[in-house]
């Protein structure tokens, strides 16, 4: 049966969900939603301009086609320019989510803006690192899967729709199969407008950085 989980995102800025080199990835925070979500379930991000139902907008839906381990990860080859590169002076390297290498102690995380630099504080990293890890998995949407709309998100036509996606705390999970009907009936208009895929950088980007055209080129 299938199942949508949804959540309110944060934080917009192209590493959770990372929706580059062909592929929506979700490797980062969210762990219950990577542990438990299975392939063919829906993960939907929402953002909230305000507290009002009808101000939350659709930022990305991914149907996951892939459930990955770390290990698994970070040795496929179709995941090598997700692994972060700070040596190259444009945006879509230095997002990568590809960040724990397996070790025989467990993992490595590799410098990315999960790193100490890019926390406030030694707690609130350690913290981020322990949520990273108790997600166990990645969640993985091929391009014909997943809708990204970025600093141009997109109405959500139905109010009750709005509703029954929208979770002010953690995530929500839907399995009743009334609401994934009424939610695959947006989808299936998503996908007749032709926004299937990458439409629009993230919202937390440098407007001079179209670094991210370069991986949808033909």
């Amino acid at each position: 049966k299938m199942r949508i989980y949804s959540y309110v995102i944060r934080k917009d800025n192209g590493l959770a969900p990372n929706p580059f080199w062909d592929y929506c990835t979700l490797a980062l925070d969210q762990p219950m939603i990577r542990q438990i979500a299975q392939v063919g379930d829906w993960v939907v991000g929402l953002q909230e301009k305000s507290e009002k139902l009808e101000d939350h907008s659709l930022l990305f839906a991914m149907q996951i086609t892939e459930k990955l381990t770390f290990n698994d990860y970070w040795k496929d080859e179709r995941f090598r320019y997700k692994k972060p590169d700070f040596s190259i002076d444009e945006e879509i390297f230095k997002m990568g989510d590809n960040i724990y290498e397996p070790i025989k102690e467990g993992y490595e995380q590799h410098y990315s803006h999960h790193s100490r630099d890019f926390i406030d504080d030694e707690e609130e990293w350690v913290k981020q690192k322990e949520e990273d890890l108790q997600g166990k998995f990645v969640l993985i949407s091929d391009k014909t899967s997943f809708f990204y709309f970025g600093k141009e998100p997109i109405e959500i036509p139905s109010t009750e729709l709005i509703d029954l996606l929208y979770c002010d705390i953690g995530h929500k999970c839907i399995a009743d199969p009334i609401i994934p009907r009424l939610f695959l009936d947006f989808i299936v208009d998503l996908q007749e407008t032709g926004k299937i895929g990458f439409n629009n950088p993230p919202i937390i980007w440098n407007k001079n950085d179209d670094s991210y055209v370069q991986c949808y080129e033909d």
